[in-house]
């Protein structure tokens, strides 16, 4: 029986080495299986091929075209035939037959199955002749059948198939004349082939199977997002030496540009292997990236691996940055300016200074870290051109100042045509946060090759064919914008100490005892916990007192301050030597020696109980620190003490009170009694039965700051709204900014009862400057000052004071029974009082005691009083000096300047450039009712004047009667005058009487009397001055310019 055996050969090559291909195992199945069904009379060979010049995927290809498609069911049977199949060894087929006659079989038609392999040398297959001409054993030579297949020595694959009819001679062969196969069909149907399949099998091996990658380029954009600012990118994909169908070699080149025209890439080598055992692509590559940003170039080393298979992929990616990671965008550093606090904390006042340095650092950092992900294929279409994935993958990534973080991102891959990808993808992180990303890749060529016979075996070659995809990594550089701001602390605290006692010695700093008036518990005196009553607060000040040091009337460093809110009246109290009792109302400040700060005010100054500044003024010695206002203060409430004692407020030594009203007391309101330094401020003081503040032989410094007094009542003796009386004690008083209304007297300063013919130290002195005090409305006098006894001296210095609408003078002052007053008045308005403006009393007629006094009125509006604008009346044997110049006298009752010097008195009018006097110069003295100046000598006095440069006009005097007269009333009285440059306008101008009414005239002297330029320097309604009796009556004294010499001016 005839049975025709084909025997198939499929040549294929690699493209880097050369190796030995077994037997497939189709092959084998199929050898098996003939095997099993020999008879004696005949055996069916079958053929193995190869595949010259062809790659493993391409044999793999022809071996499941084969065992797949034409033999689908079938599975080895015989053992000792594909054992010898599958080896490599040129006898292998000597071996079967042997083997196989072993088991036998008598007859055996043997199959000379085609021992192929490449020759290294010469890359040619053992021709068809060598098979069927190999020696066969004569045993086995009855029958031969063979099929054998024409191998082709060019690149591509036929498949020759050649009939062969047994005879009892042997075998006869038959080929056609070329080597390819057109339509052979098998003539044995154990050969299995279907007739619908042999001609795909056929056709599948009689053409090319292309798997070369061709060089590509693409085109694509990524959104912006993330650590990409919109990113266009141009790449390539260039094989460098590959392997069809099982490796190659590649190059990947990309440039980007971002949305911001910022340019980069990446140069990738790669490699990526095929392995038939897994049907998987492995991969590894390297990468050089680099990225452009705002102001610096950044690199990375790129390095990873992947497995590419059928429907996932796995992808491991390592970024590592070189060079320099860090490029600064902005760099700026800002002071928030010392700041500074004062709060209290328990019984301190604490002070803080706080000042922040700020560095606002920005920078581009390059990140480095790692991605790991797989893709999955979903579905796909259009013969697997097209296809949809799923990806997901975690990221890690971390940089300079940057916290690392571990990311996720999940995303959809869509390949509708094999040329365009398209992917959106979410991602999340601690960097950059949640960000959803879209891009789009459109390749200008396929990515995998395009054949025919791959695409009618697709499934075959899906995986092998993806060898030339692009790496799945990063598209550029992980650059993110990084701002650190650094903040720098510097922070002073400390109590606020008191620059009296010094920071290093006792009691150091302040001690602050709270009061909150009205509040619901009486506490302990802290800031947190205070006591609700001031008795308790006081209580505390002297208990602490005697604790520190054994004496409570050494209480120094300690503060009460009351908080007023509730509106709680206050008994009467006694305020502790050297505590003092603040309260809210007004603005507190308070001196502090602390010198570690720079924000707190450093303000020359003055420390409690000092007449002049003292504090910060630069002088060796003295002290310096900060000025602080107390928290709180300024609030407006007002304490009100109004009941529990004649006198409501008693201050000691050392004390201080600010920010009191004080009312209705049956006595005094606040009274001090031989205290040594005393402060009262910010008080309103109302209605008081005696007087508003009484200061008794208080000693050391007084300082009375914008106080309020009014409606104060009293007798003869009392109802002032201040009085300062001393006896035998020094005081230095400055009041500042004083209002005093309604009382009997505004203000008085009495100094006095030293004691007849005691000696001069024993006697008191006052020191007093009052500011801007507003005096009006009072009974009396609105400032009266009063010197009497032996020893006792006032100097008083009134400045930018307004006293008006006094009953009697605006300003009385007066020294008796020796006495002694130094007094200036300056920029000051008197006005509008009932008598004379201002009247200078000095000694008691026809007394024989001496009252110096020293008066100087500069600047000043003297106008609308009810008696002469200023009286002075000088006796006994005390002297005056006055000084009046630039002041305005006007509309006055009586004579503008009135002057009378008695008995033995001497009565200047000097000019003196110590006490910056001229006598009586360059006044304005009009509309008044009387003379405008009008002096006069009487008794044995001596009256020397200066009168220069004044104007005088528009008096009411009647015919006859001077603007300007100067009188000796007899001829014992002594008179020099200086008259130069006055301008009277009225009639009677200016006259010099010398005891005209007298028998015998006395000494009149008249300086410049002979010059003839002096006496005419005056301007007068007559042209001239009058000489009464006659200018022969006068005599010029030895200087020609005034009255005073330099020795009479030092006496």
């Amino acid at each position: 029986m005839r049975s025709p055996i084909f025997v198939t050969t499929l040549l294929t090559t690699g493209i880097s080495s050369v190796f030995w291909l077994n037997m497939d195992a189709a092959c084998a199945q199929l050898a098996d299986r003939q095997l099993e069904s020999l008879t004696e009379e005949d055996a069916i060979a079958l053929s193995g091929f190869s595949l010259p010049d062809r790659s493993a995927a391409q044999h793999s290809l022809s071996d499941r075209i084969l065992s797949n498609r034409i033999l689908p069911d079938h599975t080895p049977a015989n053992p000792v035939l594909f054992h010898h199949l599958n080896t490599s060894s040129p006898n292998a087929w000597a071996d079967a037959s042997r083997e196989l006659a072993a088991l036998n079989h008598s007859e055996l038609n043997y199959a000379a199955f085609l021992d192929s392999r490449l020759n290294a040398d010469s890359r040619v297959m053992m021709s068809i002749d060598d098979i069927l001409n190999a020696s066969v054993p004569t045993s086995l030579s009855p029958l031969l059948v063979a099929q054998g297949a024409a191998i082709a020595h060019t690149p591509r694959m036929n498949i020759a198939a050649v009939e062969s009819s047994p005879t009892e001679s042997g075998p006869t062969n038959s080929r056609p004349a070329n080597s390819g196969l057109t339509d052979a069909r098998p003539r044995d149907s154990r050969l299995m082939l279907a007739d619908a399949r042999w001609d795909e099998f056929i056709n599948a091996h009689d053409q090319d199977i292309n798997l070369r990658i061709q060089p590509r380029f693409s085109a694509g954009h990524t959104a912006s997002g993330a650590y990409t600012n919109g990113l266009t990118r141009l790449a390539g994909w260039i094989p460098l030496r590959q392997r069809e169908g099982e490796n190659v070699t590649f190059a990947e080149p990309r440039f980007n540009v971002d949305n911001e025209g910022h340019v980069g890439g990446t140069v990738l080598i790669g490699h990526r292997e095929y392995d038939n055992d897994t049907d998987r692509l492995w991969a590894g590559y390297l990468a050089w990236d680099i990225r452009e940003t705002q102001e610096r170039t950044f690199n990375q080393l790129g390095l990873g691996l992947e497995t590419l298979g059928d429907t996932w992929d796995v992808h491991l990616n390592g970024y590592i940055p070189l060079g320099d990671r860090n490029a600064t965008l902005e760099d700026t550093s800002f002071s928030s300016g010392l700041t500074s606090s004062t709060t209290f904390e328990d019984n301190l006042l604490v002070l803080s200074e706080r000042q922040s340095e700020t560095r606002i650092l920005r920078e581009d950092v390059s990140l480095g870290g790692f991605d790991i992900g797989t893709t999955v294929e979903l579905a796909d279409w259009n013969d697997e051109n097209g296809d949809l994935r799923a990806l997901a993958s975690l990221y890690y990534l971390g940089g300079p100042g940057i916290d690392d973080d571990l990311g996720w991102r999940l995303g959809l891959e869509l390949r509708p045509i094999e040329q365009i990808v398209m992917g959106v993808s979410v991602q999340d992180d601690e960097i950059f946060g949640t960000n959803v990303l879209a891009s789009i890749n459109v390749n200008l060529i396929r990515v995998r090759p395009k054949d025919d016979v791959l695409d009618e075996f697709e499934a075959e070659f899906e995986v092998v064919e993806r060898l030339g995809e692009p790496i799945r990594r990063n598209p550029t550089i992980a650059v993110a914008t990084n701002t650190d701001v650094e903040t720098t602390v510097t922070e002073v605290i400390e109590p606020l100490f008191n620059p009296q006692n010094g920071r290093d010695g006792n009691p150091g700093p302040y001690r602050f005892i709270h009061v909150s008036l009205g509040a619901n518990t009486n506490g302990d005196g802290t800031f947190e916990n205070p006591y609700n009553n001031i008795d308790d607060a006081i209580a505390d000040a002297e208990a602490n007192a005697r604790i520190r040091f054994g004496n409570s009337e050494i209480a120094e460093n300690q503060i009460i301050y009351v908080d007023a809110s509730a509106s709680v009246d206050i008994n009467a109290f006694e305020i502790p030597a050297g505590v003092r009792v603040l309260s809210q109302g007004p603005p507190q400040l308070l001196n502090g020696s602390n010198d570690s700060f720079s924000t707190f005010p450093v303000v020359e100054g003055r420390l409690p109980f000092s007449a002049e500044n003292n504090f910060n003024t630069g002088i060796a010695g003295e002290e310096s620190g900060v000025v602080v206002t107390l928290p709180g203060s300024g609030d407006g409430d007002f304490p009100l003490v109004d009941s529990g004692a004649t006198n409501l407020i008693t201050m000691n030594s050392n004390t201080v009170l600010s920010g009191f009203r004080i009312e209705d007391a049956t006595g005094n309101a606040i009274i001090a009694d031989g205290a040594v330094n005393v402060e009262i401020r910010d008080s309103f003081i109302a209605n008081a039965g005696e007087r508003g503040i009484f200061l008794e032989n208080v000693q050391g410094d007084v300082f009375l700051f914008d106080n309020e007094i009014t409606d104060i009542n009293g007798g003869t003796d009392s109802g002032q709204g201040i009085l300062i009386r001393n006896t035998a004690t020094n005081v230095e008083v400055v009041a500042r900014d004083q209002t005093i209304s309604d009382a009997r007297v505004g203000f008085e300063i009495n100094i006095t009862n030293a004691g007849v013919g005691a000696p001069a130290e024993v006697g008191a002195s006052q020191s007093v400057e009052i500011e801007s005090a507003n005096i009006s409305n009072n009974l009396e006098q609105g400032l009266l000052l009063t010197a009497s006894d032996p020893g006792n001296t006032q100097e008083i210095v009134i400045e930018d004071t307004t006293i008006r609408n006094s009953g009697f003078e605006g300003i009385r002052i007066e020294a008796q029974k020796v006495g002694s007053q130094i007094i200036t008045l300056a920029d000051s308005f008197v006005t509008d009082s009932g008598d004379a403006g201002i009247r200078v009393i000095g000694g008691t007629e026809d007394a024989e005691l001496a009252a110096p006094q020293e008066v100087f009125l500069f600047r000043n509006l003297i106008a609308r009083n009810g008696g002469a604008g200023i009286d002075i009346i000088v006796n006994e044997l005390s002297p005056q000096e006055l000084g009046i110049s630039d002041n305005i006298i006007t509309a006055n009752a009586g004579d503008g300047i009135q002057a009378v010097a008695g008995n033995l008195s001497f009565l200047e009018f000097v000019t003196d450039d110590d006490n910056d006097s001229d006598g009586i110069f360059r006044n304005t003295i009009t509309g008044n009712s009387g003379q405008g100046i009008d002096i006069d000598a009487n008794d044995t006095a001596t009256v020397l004047a200066d009168i220069r440069e004044n104007t005088l006009e528009n008096t009411a005097t009647t015919d006859g009667i001077p603007e300007l007269e100067v009188v000796a009333n007899t001829n014992t009285a002594s008179v020099c005058t200086f008259v130069l440059s006055n301008n009277a306008t009225t009639s009677g101008s200016i006259v010099l009487n010398n005891n005209n009414t007298g028998l015998v005239q006395g000494l009149f002297q008249v300086a410049g009397l002979n010059d003839g330029t002096t006496l005419s320097s005056n301007i007068t309604s007559t042209g001239t001055i009058t000489f009464l009796p006659d200018i022969s009556s006068f005599t010029e004294p030895e200087s020609p310019t005034s009255c005073f010499t330099e020795g009479d001016e030092d006496e």
